[in-house]
């Protein structure tokens, strides 16, 4: 039987105090609750859904990463390109 999450703790930009998370079985992500030590894996929560339209169509980029307004570049991510659409901001034709 597989576990609800597994606790991780280290990585190179904890704290000497540690820090731990909520390792999470795809596709949820650890949340943090809102309150409390940001460090302490008690302070989150599996939940949530990375496969959702605006998580999935926001780690689309453009082609050459400098570019702000790009061709979107959809090899390699397994997305598919009409699930995502641009939509521009009315202040970008001023």
């Amino acid at each position: 039987m597989a576990p609800d999450s597994l606790l991780a703790a280290g990585g190179s930009a904890a704290p000497p105090s540690g820090r731990t998370r909520p390792l999470c079985p795809y596709p949820k992500t650890a949340i943090y609750k809102g309150t409390g030590d940001i460090n302490g894996a008690a302070k989150f929560v599996c939940g949530g859904n990375l496969e959702t339209h605006a998580t999935v169509c926001a780690d689309v980029l453009v082609k050459y990463k400098h570019e702000v307004h790009g061709e979107l570049d959809y090899r390699g991510t397994g997305v598919n390109p009409g699930l995502c659409e641009r939509v521009e901001d009315d202040d970008d034709s001023k």
